[in-house]
Order: C-alpha cells, then sequence, then structure tokens
C-alpha cells in the first residue's frame, strides 16, 4: 500500500517540475509575443494565471506532506514584522481593490524586532488574506492585526462578510497551520455569521533578537511572484501580464 505522505511528496515534486517546464516554455512565448498582440498576450496571460493557480496548490501538498513527516525546518533571520505586515498588507490591498474588499492594517507600534522565517511567515499571512477576500463581500473590510507580548507574535486575519465560510480544513489550512509549527506556534479559527477571525501565535523570545543581531536581514518585498501565487484564486488573469509581471 501506499504511503500517504510519500505520495504528497511524489506530486508535489512532479508537480514542479512539470511546471518549471511550463514556466520556462511560456518565458520564450512571451519573449517572442508581438507587444501590440492583445489577443495573443492576454491567452498567454491566462495561461500563467493557471500556471501560477498550480503552483500554489503544489506549494500547499508539499507543505501538507513535510508536516506529515515531521520535516522542515524555519529559515530564521532577525526581521522587522511590523514592516513585513504593513508591507504585505499595502500590497494585497493594492492588488484586490477591484474586488471591492478593502485590506487594512492595525498594530499599535512603529517597529519590533522578531526572530522569525519571513518568506514563510509572508506566504502563511498570504493564504489567510486570500481566503478572507475570497469571503468577503465587496464593501466590507479584511484586516490584519499584529500584537505583541512579552510571549507571543500574534498575528490575526478577520473578516467581516455576512455569512463567511471562514478557513475551510484542507491545502490551505495545512500551509497555515504547517508555518506556526515550524516556528513552535499555534493556530486557532473562530467564525460567526458576522464572519471569521485566524490567530496565529508564535513564541517571542526577546533575548534571542540579541543572538541573530550579526545576522540581521532587513524584510525589503521581493516577494511579487509569491503574492502572485498565494493571491491567485482572487486575482484574475490581467495580474499576469505586465506591469505586474
Amino acid at each position: 500500500m501506499i504511503d500517504d505522505t510519500k505520495l504528497l511528496e511524489k506530486l508535489a515534486e512532479s508537480m514542479r517540475e512539470t511546471l518549471g517546464a511550463s514556466f520556462a516554455a511560456s518565458e520564450l512565448l512571451r519573449d517572442r509575443l508581438p507587444d501590440d498582440d492583445t489577443s495573443l498576450n492576454e491567452s498567454l496571460a491566462v495561461l500563467r494565471h493557471g500556471q501560477y493557480r498550480l503552483k500554489l496548490i503544489s506549494e500547499q501538498l508539499g507543505d501538507l506532506g513535510a508536516m506529515r513527516e515531521g520535516a522542515g525546518k524555519a529559515d530564521v533571520a532577525t526581521v522587522d514584522v511590523v514592516r513585513l505586515c504593513a508591507d504585505l498588507a499595502d500590497s494585497v490591498s493594492a492588488l484586490v481593490s477591484f474586488t471591492g474588499v478593502r485590506v487594512r492594517f492595525e498594530c499599535d507600534r512603529a517597529s519590533e524586532s522578531a526572530v522569525l522565517d519571513p518568506v514563510r511567515i509572508e506566504r502563511m499571512l498570504t493564504e489567510l488574506l486570500s481566503n478572507a477576500v475570497r469571503h468577503s463581500e465587496p464593501g466590507f473590510a479584511v484586516t490584519l492585526a499584529l500584537s505583541i507580548s512579552g510571549e507571543a507574535v500574534e498575528f490575526r486575519v478577520s473578516d467581516s462578510g455576512d455569512g463567511s465560510a471562514g478557513l475551510v480544513p484542507g491545502l490551505g489550512l495545512a500551509s497555515v497551520e504547517y508555518a506556526a509549527k515550524l516556528h513552535g506556534g499555534t493556530i486557532d479559527v473562530q467564525s460567526s455569521p458576522s464572519g471569521t477571525t485566524v490567530t496565529v501565535s508564535i513564541p517571542y523570545d526577546r533575548t534571542a533578537i540579541l543572538h541573530f543581531e550579526a545576522h540581521r536581514e532587513d524584510y525589503l518585498s521581493s516577494a511579487q511572484s509569491r503574492l502572485l501565487t498565494g493571491l491567485s484564486p482572487v486575482l484574475n488573469y490581467k495580474f499576469y501580464m505586465p506591469p505586474y509581471l
């Protein structure tokens, strides 16, 4: 009998390999397409959108397999967690504005250093924001709130959509759980007819920051590709052509 975890790992690996070749081929097509051929360029954008949707699924499958295996580790650095969240919220808000859903960031601090994996946390929060936007009606708001105590860094993503479906158990939730576990954290989901709040709490050790000071790495967002991957269930094909790509 095939082990489910090994099957997930093989499936994710096969998807990554196939997508690698597909992305390379689409880049060659883009270089050869005339800029004024709107129809062909839009067709290529539709193809790219599908590629990014599949890329997200392959990442989620990989996370689920790694979580079941108990494998993986956080690639931590000392980062400004307030800046990370503020930059991400601004970027997501700009990309999803066409949906009529607002994304806002709340924190009572202008800056705070924390030791975490910035790429993994960014992916986790993008997953949560994408889900919240999908389940919110135009005119409503999605909130990313950050609070920091002496013991934990707490990320909260809330939507206020009427009758939100919440974070449905599945690949997306597995990715969020995996990111939390890699940081020794926990996840809590609270849903009601007026909305859903997902809280991820990660242990916060102020003394660890001093130990990592020599390896300080400021968070600079070069994450357009990650955003287009994580938000692919929300965005339409037009975001997969210039000026976005």
